[in-house]
């Protein structure tokens, strides 16, 4: 985020794709596709560059005097906030709450007690919260906050004291998109399973030891003699083997 070059090099190409609600367009293409694109879920950053890094579509990168400052600012931006710094935030979800922290120390490395702690939340749709931080610990503020819609807030953690006033951001994503989450409706499923049993004459297993007991039985198995089709064999070959080697005996002797 602190790098912006002034121009970048062209592309031939990139992977058309589209944008998820919760992510945030930095590059896109004349066609409006995403080119450069990025997603905070909770703690955690992803990065999304449609296009490759070498030829066919990226064939003039690599000779770009800005090439490594560019890709070292976007490994930055995925790794962790660095522990340091007088104002440290973080969230920590909780089902549809979550708890703000903030950890201050003062200049001589000191916890920070008795600051005015405030946060705003910025909500999926944009809107601002305001909350009030408390101290449970020494240089520790924390506030639990509703979080009412899925989708990425921004917290803003303000702190005032009579020398001095600083502040602090994190983000949160609430939950994954809707194509990710998985169906937990178990009665549903029930519901189908006796349908599909009432249908098909079947019957539904309430717990696995009786799965033994209500599947059926293998059918005995039956084996069957070949010695009388042999034996038919013999008798029919034998006197044609007969024939056959007294007309070749005579044969011999004209």
């Amino acid at each position: 985020r602190e790098y912006a070059p002034n121009e970048i090099p062209s592309l031939g190409g990139y992977v058309a794709t589209t944008l998820k609600p919760e992510a945030e367009l930095v590059l896109q293409s004349p066609e409006g596709d995403p080119v450069l694109a990025t997603w905070q879920y909770g703690l955690g950053r992803a990065v999304a560059w449609t296009p490759s890094v070498e030829e066919p579509w990226a064939p003039n990168w690599s000779n770009w005097a800005e090439y490594g400052q560019f890709w070292a600012s976007i490994i930055r931006y995925t790794l962790p906030e660095p522990d340091s710094g007088p104002l440290q935030v973080r969230v920590v979800p909780n089902g549809d709450t979550a708890t703000i922290i903030a950890d201050a120390v003062a200049p001589s490395g000191e916890p920070l007690d008795l600051a005015d702690t405030q946060a705003s939340v910025t909500l999926p749709d944009n809107t601002t919260r305001d909350v009030t931080l408390r101290q449970v610990a020494p240089g520790r503020y924390t506030q639990d906050v509703r979080l009412p819609a899925d989708g990425p807030y921004a917290i803003e953690v303000r702190q005032r004291t009579s020398v001095q006033e600083r502040t602090a951001s994190a983000g949160y994503v609430q939950r994954y998109p809707a194509e990710y989450a998985p169906v937990l409706d178990t009665s549903a499923g029930a519901r189908l399973l006796a349908a599909i049993s009432a249908a098909t004459g079947g019957t539904t297993l309430q717990e696995g030891a009786g799965l033994a007991a209500s599947a059926p039985a293998a059918a005995p198995g039956a084996s069957q003699g070949l010695w009388p089709w042999l034996l038919l064999a013999a008798a029919v070959l034998w006197p044609v083997e007969i024939a056959v080697r007294r007309g070749w005996l005579r044969g011999l002797r004209r």
